[in-house]
């Protein structure tokens, strides 16, 4: 049985709603497998159970569906959790296809990338990500740790930019 808010939903989000549940779960078992005093056994098979809920929604959701950005972020912390950087920084990928000014993509996928030593890939893709989302402070944060100057790149940007018609 629908809810009596369904309706509005499925205005939202399309017929892909139907399948929300799953990403919703998803979410659960990923916070979860991050509580403490959780087994690394435990971890490996929330995360996986995670995955498995994200693909079910992949699988069925219209290509067109607003929400895929969201659920490439999390398959990708959940593979990121797994240090299985590889498939982690393919799922942000897929994220920042879809919608290039999210910023929370392009922040875990420096992260991923930081991980296996890759410093100089960190640093291309949140530039990139600065360059699309503009100056979100997370992602400014990320980038001056690494070395980067935010007020030159943003103004660089700013430059390159096409100018509005007056």
């Amino acid at each position: 049985a629908m809810g009596p808010n369904a309706n509005y939903w499925f205005g939202l989000m399309g017929r892909s709603f139907i399948h929300m549940h799953h990403f919703c779960w998803a979410q659960i078992y990923i916070r979860r497998a991050q509580l403490a005093g959780v087994t690394a056994a435990q971890r490996e098979g929330m995360l996986s159970h995670a995955i498995g809920d994200l693909n079910y929604v992949l699988i069925n959701a219209e290509p067109s569906f607003v929400m895929l950005p969201d659920i490439f972020l999390a398959m990708g912390n959940a593979h990121a959790l797994m240090k299985r950087h590889d498939l982690a920084v393919l799922a942000y990928g897929e994220a920042q296809q879809r919608k290039p000014d999210y910023w929370r993509p392009y922040s875990s996928w420096a992260d991923s990338l930081l991980a296996v030593g890759d410093r100089k890939g960190a640093l291309a893709i949140l530039e990139q990500g600065l360059q699309a989302a503009g100056p979100q402070p997370k992602l400014a944060e990320q980038y001056k740790r690494l070395g980067g100057n935010v007020d030159s790149l943003m103004s660089t940007a700013a430059k390159r930019a096409p100018k509005a018609p007056a």
